[in-house]
């Protein structure tokens, strides 16, 4: 065959024989949503002409089996590379109670609020009776973290005067911004909760 009949027989009623050797690939891999399969159509044209050009009929090997090869590992290394773009996304993903990154000045507060807890504590005499209900629900180990953070002790510095390990004081630090905590002072201002 002739490169325009391979062309003519392969595009012949909208691609549909490079269509159905595409979709018998994919199944290899455990097949695909429909707006995939399109991704994969578009990828099979552009394999399908590369292949073209590049094939010639006298080195022995058909166009057909020289497209299968080429199309399978193309497909193949696409779906890896979409499924570890997946696996990359997951692994961005970050408890709103971790402790972010390896030094100890990296706890983060994911939470955006109005409340600045340290503030409060800071520039206020007496406190409101929403932040005293508060810091009763904490330790004493808790509170003296929170007192420091709003005097403006570094974690570092905390760890070192509390005789904690850093570890621990991301844990407290969960304990001291988690939901469960922190929702006293969201239940005025939104009465939503008992």
């Amino acid at each position: 065959m002739t490169k325009d009949e391979i062309l003519t027989s392969y595009y012949a009623d909208n691609g549909k024989k490079l269509h159905r050797l595409i979709d018998m690939l994919i199944l290899k891999f455990g097949g695909l949503s429909n707006r995939d399969k399109d991704d994969f159509y578009s990828l099979g044209n552009a394999i399908f002409m590369n292949v073209l050009s590049r094939w010639e009929p006298d080195e022995g090997t058909s166009f057909e089996t020289y497209l299968s090869i080429c199309l399978n590992n193309k497909i193949r290394s696409e779906i890896s590379k979409r499924n570890c773009q997946k696996r990359a996304g997951n692994l961005n993903t970050v408890s709103l109670d971790a402790c972010i990154g390896d030094d100890e000045d990296s706890y983060i507060t994911l939470i955006a609020d109005d409340t600045n807890i340290e503030a409060e504590l800071i520039d206020n005499n007496t406190l409101s009776e929403t932040m005293e209900a508060y810091l009763k629900n904490l330790s004493p180990l808790q509170k003296n973290i929170l007192y420091m953070l709003a005097g403006g002790s570094s974690s570092d510095e905390i760890c070192v005067k509390l005789h904690i390990r850093y570890k621990d004081f991301c844990s407290h630090m969960a304990v001291i911004r988690s939901y469960d905590k922190v929702k006293i002072f969201f239940k005025n201002q939104f009465n939503l909760f008992s």
